[in-house]
């Protein structure tokens, strides 16, 4: 069998796969107000670290990022709006780097 057709293949079902997990977290996730912490970059990627709270139980989780302008925007300190899951509070979205 052609390994660019299997490649091509798996290829599509993790976009399809990433599509889902991010409109889900849109669908039904909690939406809360954080704290960036900290910001790393390294070439064209990066970690935000955020403080949020869900459930008035505190979180300090990292999320990873493409460098864009808008992740090249943020700052420690600076407020941002995050989407986290009920049933996993310590994963979560920068909601702001979404909507435009």
């Amino acid at each position: 069998m052609n390994y660019c057709l299997i490649l091509t293949i798996l290829g599509i079902l993790i976009v399809i796969y990433r599509i889902r997990a991010i409109t889900l977290y849109f669908s039904s996730g909690i939406e809360c107000v954080g704290t960036v912490q900290n910001i790393y970059f390294f070439k064209g990627r990066g970690k935000i670290t955020c403080i949020y709270k869900i459930d008035n139980t505190p979180y300090t989780e990292k999320t990873r990022v493409n460098k864009t302008k808008e992740t090249k925007a943020l700052s420690p300190g600076q407020s941002v709006t995050l989407l986290g899951m009920k049933n996993q509070p310590n994963k979560f979205v920068i909601k702001d780097l979404f909507i435009a």
